[in-house]
């Protein structure tokens, strides 16, 4: 059975990678200077140079990943289901409020879901050091992005829903869910503010599953 503590155990151990990750690479760099041809010594010292610019990129990541993995799954399990009724209840008191989805089912999706975050933090750490901070953490918000607003505006809708039809409203408005995404994601490379990532994402998705479904019905 999956646990919190398994979870930020994998988290950490992914962190202690990408830090390996670099310091390999910046050895390689080092030893290549001396032993490779020109080209080669120029490309190594490209990636120590875009290593050391991303740094700050990199060390943000492994921050989020010890604190975002336990804390969501945390969340998910105690506190989505109230945040999302209070905002059903105080801005739409004409419509029903969402039944909360329990069993394995949701616990496991989350789980995978945070697995993939995980790889994107990795993939996203070999970006900013082949390809520089700003590439990196281009590449971070698109993709995560639209990884946690797939599953957000789906687990959301899954309240008032069937899964099938979430999905298939999550399809009709991919741009909107995306955008919604990348907003989380973006708040998510923020230290500290990101352990309000998963309370924002249930409020914008709240909202804005509730605009999607008032517009397919209409």
């Amino acid at each position: 059975m999956f646990s919190v503590a398994g979870l930020d155990g994998i988290s950490r151990a992914l962190g202690w990678a990408i830090v390996g990750a670099l310091v390999l690479g910046m050895l390689a760099a080092a030893l290549s200077a001396a032993a490779i041809s020109t080209f080669a010594e120029e490309y190594f010292l490209h990636l120590v140079f875009n290593a050391a610019q991303s740094i700050g990129l990199v060390i943000t990541l492994i921050v989020s990943t010890y604190i975002f993995a336990p804390t969501s799954v945390l969340y998910g399990l105690l506190f989505q289901d109230r945040v999302a009724r209070s905002i059903e209840t105080s801005d739409y008191p004409q419509d029903a409020p969402g039944i909360r989805v329990s069993g394995l089912g949701p616990l496991f999706r989350a789980v995978l879901a945070l697995v993939g975050l995980m790889v994107v933090f990795i993939v996203t750490a070999l970006v900013a050091v082949s390809a520089g901070a700003l590439v990196g953490a281009c590449f971070f918000v698109c993709v995560a992005g639209a990884l946690m607003g797939r599953d957000q505006f789906v687990s959301i809708g899954q309240r008032h829903v069937s899964r099938l039809e979430a999905k298939r409203l999550r399809k009709a408005n991919g741009w909107g869910v995306l955008f919604a995404g990348i907003s989380t994601a973006l708040l998510l490379l923020v230290p500290v503010l990101n352990l309000m990532t998963p309370v924002y994402s249930t409020i914008l998705m709240t909202h804005l599953f509730k605009k999607v479904a008032c517009a397919s019905s209409a």
